[in-house]
């Protein structure tokens, strides 16, 4: 999956899952993967099962809380994401999530908050390379000139980190276009 080979990915998913069907972690993976690659409906039914497997794993009920949004209007931020973040701040993913729905939104300044928070809790310095950039860009043309620049770094691959493909999908999936882009991206 990282290595963007959504086949041979999901060929090892199945497999995983096969081998040990009541892991909650597995299931909350292959999940993911799906809801990544637009699978909306096989990504729900794999994190409703590794809710069931296990009711307090945090990570599904942020996977299920942007899946609930992505099949609600959007046109409001994900009010369940939120209070996750609120209720557990330093569980990144609620951060990663939050933001790419407020760049849905066209929301520079919130996506740009949200990504600092992101940057913050991974310590990865290409986040925070990512962070003053986006803050260039929003600085000098608002949150159209984010979301254009954006667009472009993902199209171009000039963006070096694995997941960085995910906020163009993320754009493109608040317009329709999810499937096409990722196949282009």
């Amino acid at each position: 999956w990282w290595e963007r080979d959504t086949n041979s990915a999901g060929v090892c998913f199945r497999r995983a899952v096969e081998l040990e069907p009541d892991n909650a972690q597995t299931r909350l993976c292959y999940g993911g993967a799906l809801s990544d690659n637009g699978e909306f409906d096989a990504a729900r039914r794999e994190l409703q099962m590794a809710q069931a497997i296990d009711p307090d794993l945090i990570p599904v009920h942020s996977h299920l809380a942007l899946l609930d949004w992505h099949f609600q209007a959007q046109t409001q931020p994900p009010a369940a994401l939120m209070k996750l973040a609120i209720q557990s701040p330093d569980f990144v993913l609620n951060w990663h999530f939050l933001g790419l729905a407020q760049l849905c939104l066209g929301n520079g300044e919130e996506y740009v908050a949200a990504l600092r928070q992101t940057a913050v809790l991974r310590e990865e310095e290409v986040l925070f390379e990512e962070l003053a950039q986006c803050e260039k860009w929003l600085a000098k043309g608002g949150s159209s000139m984010l979301w254009r620049e954006l667009a472009f770094q993902a199209k171009s691959g000039s963006i070096g980190q694995p997941h960085a493909q995910l906020p163009m999908a993320a754009l493109c999936a608040s317009h329709g276009q999810h499937r096409a882009v990722l196949e282009d991206i």
